[in-house]
């Protein structure tokens, strides 16, 4: 019972990447002297159920007033690990234009046991539109139902998340996002629920203000005739419902800017739980008791 929600669990983040899904082996940090144009921000997280730790989630994000770019690495740990063990390595980078982001490039790399290695690229042309390349073969009606629904500008899925993070209190976790992963296409929904602080007893290193948002993942195209089967015969057709609490903190290049800092999955009756257990923001640490913290 304990692994098949492991299971979940990774898939889930892999597709949301954090929620957010959101410091890795390769930092994109800059140094001090970016810093003054810049918002870096060095993120781990736990990922718990049944009160293991099963894997980790690590981010290193760049944004400055006119691009950005961002890594992140999940890795299964402990037992989940021995038995099951699974990985990804993802890279996005794109344009901060007026209208919101435009992602540039897309570059998942994943391992294991039972996929072994793939990779997934995508990039966008000058009219938006997005291109995939895989190093995987796939069935051509799962191809076909994913170029029909490729729309100008689709996101991909760390776009997506930092897009949400790049908000005011008034706009955060309104938006809708139609995602591109290379392999599938999904429909993520955000909606604000209230505010929810953290307090000495929660879990993580964050304390301070917080906002409760409810995400919810529904897939589009690229999934297996098998998949969308047992989807269709589920209560709630395979959409899947996160929540996930942003932080406000300060901006060096925007006014504002929401950091993930706690999540918790839930499907079928199962749950994990994600915990901000690192960050910084310009190598400081980020906390609301610090001066970091925004008003």
């Amino acid at each position: 019972m304990a692994l098949s929600v492991l299971s979940f669990t990774t898939g889930a983040v892999s597709r949301l990447i954090f929620t957010v899904l959101l410091a890795s082996s390769a930092s994109l940090a800059a140094g001090p002297a970016f810093a003054a144009d810049a918002d870096e921000l060095n993120l781990k997280y736990d990922i718990h159920s049944f009160g293991l730790r099963v894997a980790t989630l690590k981010f290193d994000i760049n944004v400055t007033a006119k691009a950005y770019k961002a890594r992140t690495k999940m890795k299964t740990k402990g037992l989940l690990n021995f038995i099951k063990s699974s990985n990804f390595i993802a890279i996005a980078s794109g344009q901060v234009a007026k209208n919101g982001l435009e992602p540039k490039t897309f570059d998942l790399n994943t391992k294991s046991k039972k996929k072994g290695k793939r990779n997934a690229v995508i990039s966008w042309n000058k009219k938006r539109i997005p291109s995939i390349k895989l190093s995987y073969p796939r069935d051509d009606y799962k191809v076909e139902a994913v170029k029909e629904k490729l729309q100008p500008n689709m996101p991909d899925p760390i776009t997506a998340l930092l897009s949400a993070t790049l908000r005011s209190s008034k706009t955060l976790c309104r938006d809708n996002y139609r995602v591109l992963d290379g392999a599938t296409i999904y429909d993520i929904q955000y909606q604000l629920v209230g505010q929810d602080d953290f307090g000495d007893d929660d879990a993580g290193v964050y304390r301070g203000e917080a906002y409760k948002c409810k995400i919810t993942y529904k897939p589009v195209a690229g999934l297996s005739n098998k998949k969308w089967a047992k989807l269709k015969a589920r209560k709630d057709k395979g959409v899947e419902t996160f929540t996930v609490w942003m932080a406000p903190v300060k901006s060096v290049t925007r006014k504002a800017l929401f950091v993930p800092v706690g999540a918790v999955a839930s499907l079928g009756g199962k749950t994990a739980y994600a915990y901000l257990v690192r960050a910084s923001l310009s190598g400081e640490p980020l906390n609301a008791r610090s001066k970091l913290a925004a008003n």
